[in-house]
């Protein structure tokens, strides 16, 4: 048995809880005109809920493709890169590094790492600041496990760190991370727009000296807009490393 199995139980089990075949985002009552209209009554609900959590906007920001135009990435490739950004984040998160090589070599996984991801995952004696900031992936992780739609549960304000034990259970009880297809692209632009807002208000507050605003953390929002804008291609994000910032360690 490996010691994947021995310390968490079969990665591959075909009858995973965690995955919701069917599930399906509301459509809401049509398409909207033009790409133009669409845009525009995206950001207008992306500002009310702002204005609403009590977070600063700049209402002068452009607003993110249009559904016909946005290209996001293949559902396979958003999963290769869930189960690197997992692997990383265990031992970030303090797993033995002789296990993550064995585990990493039961999943046949260093074809789905970056050069980054990889020098790290084979230096023995990586710094605290590395760790730190690798652990903090599982906030992206949470986020792709939301694209692949492997939950029900909204991706919420940044607020709170996800759950990383239920992360490793879903990446490890899942047969096929790629079995659904992901979000809409509607939904996951409405997000995009959002956190991009977050992320701006938390960079703003920070260059200001200023409190973050509305309880944000400040991690878990750059992760996750990390992540949307990984999969929907945005400018800087053609590659994963293409965000390499340091993070404050995780509480």
């Amino acid at each position: 048995m490996s010691w994947f199995s021995r310390m968490f139980g079969k990665l591959t089990n075909p009858k995973s809880k965690y995955v919701t075949p069917g599930l399906e985002d509301g459509t809401g009552e049509g398409p909207p005109a033009s790409d133009v209209a669409e845009q525009a009554e995206r950001v207008a609900r992306v500002e009310e809920r702002l204005r609403g959590e009590g977070v600063p906007f700049n209402p002068d920001m452009e607003p993110v493709e249009a559904e016909s135009t946005v290209q996001v990435r293949d559902r396979h490739e958003v999963a290769d890169r869930l189960m690197a950004l997992t692997l990383a984040a265990m031992k970030g998160d303090g797993m033995d590094h002789d296990i993550i090589q064995e585990i990493v070599a039961e999943r046949d996984a260093r074809k789905y790492f970056t050069p980054t991801e990889l020098a790290y995952i084979d230096n023995p004696t990586p710094s605290e600041q590395e760790n730190i900031r690798f652990a903090w992936r599982f906030e992206s992780a949470w986020t792709l496990i939301w694209v692949l739609r492997l939950v029900r549960e909204p991706l919420t304000t940044p607020r709170n760190t996800c759950d990383v034990d239920r992360i490793i259970a879903i990446v490890r009880d899942t047969d096929n991370l790629a079995a659904l297809a992901c979000r809409p692209d509607n939904a996951t632009l409405d997000k995009l727009e959002l956190f991009r807002r977050y992320h701006w208000a938390v960079c703003q507050a920070l260059e200001n000296g200023q409190n973050i605003p509305s309880h944000l953390d400040a991690n878990v929002t750059r992760e996750r807009f990390h992540a949307l804008s990984w999969y929907t291609r945005q400018p800087g994000f053609e590659t994963w490393d293409g965000d390499t910032e340091t993070s404050v360690a995780r509480n």
